[in-house]
């Protein structure tokens, strides 16, 4: 056996030098694996350890790829999202019911005081967004001795989600014109005036009528924009600090500010907040049915 690997590692370096390989040797630690059962198929097994390699290595990038989502992954971020939200409004929530002790306290005089205390907190740099608890902790104390209602905690959620410029989506039954009045009242404090949009004159009076008394509690002027009412009369109306009106009312106000000849006889000032009842038919269907106006008979004598 011995005699037999001899030979074969003499062909071996024979047919290296014959295909001009010499210079790969073979290393003298080679094994020879001799398969009895099979003549001529030795196996020759090299370590390798010898042959010297000048190939570089490949480069390696720790920059992470992006990773593609799914269908099931995104829809599942998206539900993740909207759960990140909810406890962030929960949390808001309950720092404003955990001030009822405190506003619970207050005379009527001094819950009316707080709206003089807000707006000179909001003239010496502070935002909406910080005295909200606050805010919402007054105006559900006045809704309470007012109307004998009190908001629950997901009222409380929908009216934080109302000022953050969302839709607050609410059954019937479950309270939608009480939670209204949060984010009214917060956003009237800017002293730039609040509209509450609804589809029908019935639901603006009524409105105007119950929750207009939650807010002269709280010292701010409420109004009502009419149909009937003269220009002088809806400059008056939409003057207040939170002012109730139809969409198509305001429509046409709108519409009818932009024939005057001077800028003294428009009934709307700036517009700064509104909140929409029943926002999808006001936003969708009743958008459907254009609002025209005519300008008059032109004189062509």
């Amino acid at each position: 056996m011995p005699k037999k690997k001899q030979e074969i590692k003499k062909k071996v370096k024979k047919k290296l030098k014959k295909e001009g390989l010499e210079h790969q040797e073979l290393s003298t630690d080679a094994v020879i694996v001799d398969l009895g059962d099979h003549k001529g198929e030795d196996i020759i097994v090299d370590s390798f350890e010898d042959v010297k390699v000048d190939a570089k290595p490949l480069p390696f990038s720790t920059t992470p790829q992006k990773e593609k989502k799914g269908f099931a992954a995104r829809l599942k971020s998206v539900f993740s999202q909207d759960s990140s939200i909810l406890k962030k409004l929960e949390k808001q929530a309950d720092e404003i019911l955990a001030l009822e002790p405190q506003v619970q306290t207050m005379s009527d005089e001094e819950l009316g005081a707080q709206t003089v205390f807000f707006k000179e907190r909001l003239a010496n740099g502070e935002t909406l967004d910080d005295i909200m608890i606050e805010a919402y902790a007054v105006a559900r104390e006045a809704a309470w001795r007012v109307l004998g209602l009190k908001a629950f905690k997901v009222q409380m959620m929908g009216a934080i989600s109302l000022h953050n410029g969302d839709i607050a989506e609410m059954k019937t039954g479950e309270g939608k014109t009480l939670t209204s009045i949060f984010p009214v009242y917060l956003n009237a404090l800017e002293g730039k005036g609040v509209h509450v949009v609804t589809v029908n004159e019935y639901l603006a009076k009524r409105d105007f009528t119950d929750n207009g008394k939650v807010f002269k509690l709280l010292g701010l002027t409420v109004g009502l924009n009419e149909r009937e009412l003269d220009a002088d009369h809806k400059r008056r109306q939409h003057a207040c600090d939170v002012t109730y009106t139809t969409n198509a009312e305001l429509g046409f106000d709108y519409l009818r500010d932009n024939m005057v000849r001077e800028y003294k006889d428009k009934v709307l000032r700036p517009l700064h907040f509104a909140l929409i009842d029943e926002v999808d038919s006001i936003l969708i269907d009743e958008s459907r049915t254009p609002l025209i106006i005519s300008g008059g008979k032109k004189n062509t004598a």
